[in-house]
């Protein structure tokens, strides 16, 4: 039976999208100091340390229990702050050339909607995208997912879900959607590679890559993760 071809694409924003790795690090960096904890480096938060929300990533580096939400808090005034990631250098272009294709774009992510919405309008984005969903956990985007197939009316073979998180990564099976592994935001390739994504990826030219091979019907035999029973 002939691969459905793909009709959207769900990005997650942090680590796919937006280029935060690095400035949100030193931000986690600032949060455990003020607890007295000790720094990590870039390497050990993508290796071991981040989590699927920022909760349990901190909790990973050590904050205990009754700290938690306080610094939560103290993380996410830093992440208000300047100065502010940028969008990484091929995402505009990759977006372009999905809406160019009539291939639907959302945004999934726990990162604060409106904020998301402002960078959304910031790097001249908001023309391709269809639809933003902020402050979502883990559980919510793949429920989240779950609808815009109904809603929209797609096989869960027509949709791509971008994420670089592998816990993210490994609910999203339960979608039957392709999953596309980003090695460059969160987490290492190793992490990623353990809950057996459809394609790890470097960089968003190896998504165009991915849609070209399935939509030119080049791999055929090729099919997404189906739902888990």
């Amino acid at each position: 039976m002939q691969t459905k071809k793909i009709k959207a694409v769900a990005f997650d924003w942090d680590g796919v999208l937006y280029d935060s790795f690095e400035i949100y690090t030193a931000h986690l960096n600032t949060t455990l100091a003020f607890y007295g904890k000790p720094q990590i480096s870039l390497d050990d938060n993508r290796s071991k340390m981040s989590g699927p929300s920022v909760t349990e990533t901190l909790r990973r580096c050590g904050i205990e229990a009754p700290d938690l939400e306080g610094a939560r808090q103290v993380f996410l005034e830093l992440a208000r702050g300047k100065p502010e990631p940028p969008i990484f250098p091929d995402a505009h272009d990759t977006l372009r050339w999905l809406y160019d294709r009539s291939i639907m774009i959302f945004i999934i992510s726990a990162h604060p909607e409106e904020d998301i919405k402002r960078l959304v309008d910031t790097y001249d984005l908001s023309t391709f995208i269809t639809g933003i969903r902020g402050g979502a956990g883990p559980v919510d985007k793949v429920s989240f997912i779950k609808n815009l197939l109904a809603e929209k009316k797609l096989a869960p073979e027509e949709m791509v879900f971008v994420d670089d998180m592998n816990e993210i990564v490994a609910l999203a099976e339960n979608v039957g959607c392709w999953r596309i592994a980003s090695t460059r935001g969160f987490c290492s390739y190793e992490r990623l590679q353990a809950v057996r994504p459809d394609k790890v990826i470097r960089n968003l030219k190896g998504l165009q890559g991915f849609i070209n091979l399935i939509n030119h019907d080049e791999l055929n035999r090729l099919k997404p993760s189906p739902p888990k029973t």
